[in-house]
């Protein structure tokens, strides 16, 4: 397997896990990673050892790095994720993949056109339970599913200060019910 040089734009703390894993990763390079907030750059440039940039373009202007994840909030992924379409970047972006279905329609048509991945982070996917519950649904061990739901319980998570916790978390439970069963939703409500 080749390594892939990467690039994290915004490394808050879902970007700064980013870099973290790709710096542990055997096939992932850590080039650069690019953020607006000078200490919290600093901070990841210095433990990781990578270049870091204060201006996004400049990160994707860098000829090294083949793909970025787009940790930024949600309200700017559609304009950071075009940017780096543009400059023929494969992208992993956070999710939600973005403020509105018709910007997420765009972000994919924009890279099929350009002829690069561009990947949503659903990590709830890859859990050991839902792969669990996985294989015990596809082996038919637990039977015919009639219905699933979710439930959220604890504090609203203060780092979500754009589009809500119904669109940050729920997309995760959501993800997960559509992994599991791979057929067309027929109804669905929330309170």
């Amino acid at each position: 397997m080749r390594t892939i040089n990467v690039g994290v734009i915004g490394v808050g703390a879902m970007g700064y896990n980013h870099a973290r894993v790709y710096s542990k990763l055997e096939n992932a390079n850590l080039v650069a990673v690019a953020d607006v907030v000078k200490p919290t750059l600093d901070k990841v440039v210095k433990k990781y050892k990578t270049k870091g940039y204060s201006e996004i373009e400049d990160l994707l202007k860098d000829p090294e790095i083949e793909a970025v994840s787009v940790c930024v909030p949600t309200t700017f992924h559609h304009e950071v994720v075009m940017e780096a379409i543009k400059h023929g970047k494969h992208v992993l972006v956070e999710k939600p993949i973005a403020f509105t279905a018709e910007e997420a329609e765009e972000m994919i048509e924009a890279a099929k056109e350009a002829g690069v991945k561009l990947a949503t982070g659903h990590v709830e996917r890859f859990n050991p339970a839902v792969q669990k519950a996985k294989e015990l649904i596809e082996n038919e061990v637990i039977g015919d599913l009639v219905t699933i739901s979710a439930k959220r319980v604890g504090p609203f998570p203060p780092r979500i200060k754009d589009v809500g916790v119904a669109i940050d978390l729920a997309i995760h439970d959501l993800d997960v019910m559509n992994f599991l069963i791979e057929a067309p939703v027929k109804q669905v409500y929330a309170t």
